[in-house]
């Protein structure tokens, strides 16, 4: 004959009243080890408890709840670590939320359904980005075969800030940082919008290239920038245009303004191309206050030599003589 389970009820009526809006109904009772027979007398001790076992599957699951029991699910059920792995690793929604987790992700759905931003991505992204906020966006999640979020750029704009907001903890759009500062963080090849990171968070190349028809990730980067208004970056003039501007202005096109070299002469931006968000207005990055003839060795030596700092104090005034001083002193 089998042996009649002991229970004190005192002390798991306790302890299921401060867990009862973290797992489900079921699971409280596995977690403690009620069988069967015992959690229907659990539920006549515990009303609250048979209620919410009954509507579990109607309209007892709100967010939170639903949160909380995804997590249960992915920490203690499935004994998965919350690192940026988890997306790939998670099996697949039919699979991962069964018997008494089936409600949630049939909750899920319908939540979704409803929402003009995560009816594009799964119930599954819904509910571990939900559970585990501060470590997942839905990019992460596999995507289906019709996914089109990413087609808009405005759509891949909001998903670089929402992961630089998460790796960074900084809102591009509304913190108080230099323009400069954001505009140098976001140009960072090696930073939060290379190559490697960008996959990790869900936003291929796949997506990216045909959006922005382009295979440079640079580009992006750009045009990213631009979308901030943090630059307005200008385009280079030719040489010859180059030339012919200095030459009007009175300044000698054929020979190093360092040492006077006339043979292998490059012409050289002092505010380059790069940095022309930190022109004003009123002033050109190729104007010739900011254009100088340079020989290819204080060319290269030029092209380490930062002057934006001294532009925002002075603007173009003394910037030419202030560059050939630093040249000379290299």
């Amino acid at each position: 004959m089998k042996k009649k389970q002991n229970i004190d009820w005192t002390n798991i009526l306790i302890k299921i009243s401060k867990d009862i809006e973290k797992y489900p109904p079921s699971i409280l009772a596995k977690k403690h080890g009620i069988t069967r027979t015992n959690f229907g007398s659990l539920c006549k001790r515990f009303p609250r408890l048979m209620e919410i076992n009954k509507n579990l599957h109607k309209n007892y699951l709100n967010d939170e709840k639903a949160f909380n029991y995804t997590r249960y699910l992915v920490t203690d059920i499935l004994k998965l670590n919350v690192n940026e792995k988890l997306p790939r690793l998670l099996p697949k929604a039919s699979k991962m939320f069964l018997g008494p987790y089936s409600s949630i992700i049939v909750y899920a759905r319908k939540k979704i359904k409803k929402d003009s931003f995560w009816k594009n991505f799964s119930a599954t992204s819904y509910l571990v980005c939900g559970a585990f906020s501060e470590k997942f966006l839905p990019y992460q999640f596999e995507k289906g075969n019709n996914f089109k979020y990413f087609d808009s750029k405005i759509n891949i704009f909001k998903a670089l800030l929402e992961v630089f907001k998460l790796k960074n903890n900084i809102n591009l759009e509304e913190d108080d940082i230099d323009s400069e500062v954001k505009y140098s963080m976001i140009m960072d090849r090696h930073g939060t919008f290379s190559d490697p990171n960008l996959k990790l968070y869900g936003i291929q190349r796949r997506f990216w290239s045909k959006t922005f028809s382009t295979k440079k990730l640079n580009d992006v980067r750009i045009a990213l920038t631009e979308y901030l208004q943090l630059n307005s970056l200008k385009t280079r003039d030719s040489t010859k245009k180059i030339i012919n501007t200095l030459r009007k202005n009175n300044i000698k096109t054929t020979e190093c303004a360092v040492c006077g070299e006339t043979r292998r002469l490059e012409y050289h931006h002092i505010i380059n191309i790069q940095h022309s968000h930190v022109l004003s207005e009123e002033d050109d990055i190729n104007d010739h206050k900011n254009l100088i003839p340079l020989c290819i060795y204080h060319h290269d030596d030029a092209k380490n030599i930062n002057l934006n700092s001294y532009y925002k104090k002075n603007g173009f005034e003394g910037i030419k003589n202030t560059l050939i001083k630093r040249l000379k002193r290299i």
